[in-house]
């Protein structure tokens, strides 16, 4: 594993450190509130230099290729998700269920459109979606052979 993919594993390990600390924030640990800040920040950072060092040092790999974007969607959906489930903002903010709705279905859509582009031109387009594929056929082959059974 190179140095641009340890730093995208690291991110996505970071994850339920970022949400438990924005679960358990309340006013009166209001210290959580910049914990879960400073670690979206580490994880925002950690995003551009895993891409600078892997252009960089050409530390290309089919790891990186889906480390990286599944780090940051990690990072983003989970930030949303979160931030629209708490209730106890300082000065009674409260983070909208649209705004939520629509970076969940974007991500969605790009997904699904990945596959759609996949199955036409049975090219890569997105380097998780060869992963994807297989997890089905997997999937398939179990439900096949388990009716036959």
């Amino acid at each position: 594993m190179n140095f641009a993919n340890k730093i995208s594993t690291f991110r996505i390990l970071s994850v339920p450190f970022f949400i438990a600390s924005l679960i358990y924030y309340s006013p009166e640990r209001d210290f959580l509130r910049l914990v879960a800040l400073g670690i979206f920040l580490l994880a925002a950072i950690s995003d551009a230099l895993d891409g600078y060092i892997a252009r960089k040092a050409k530390q290309y790999s089919k790891a990186g290729l889906i480390l990286d974007p599944l780090g940051d969607k990690l990072v983003l959906v989970s930030s949303f998700i979160c931030l629209y489930f708490i209730r106890e903002f300082p000065l009674g903010i409260r983070f909208p269920l649209w705004v939520t709705i629509i970076v969940i279905s974007r991500d969605t859509i790009i997904l699904m459109g990945t596959v759609v582009v996949y199955m036409v031109k049975q090219t890569m387009v997105f380097s998780g979606i060869d992963y994807v594929m297989r997890g089905f056929k997997i999937l398939y082959a179990v439900d096949n052979h388990r009716n036959n059974h």
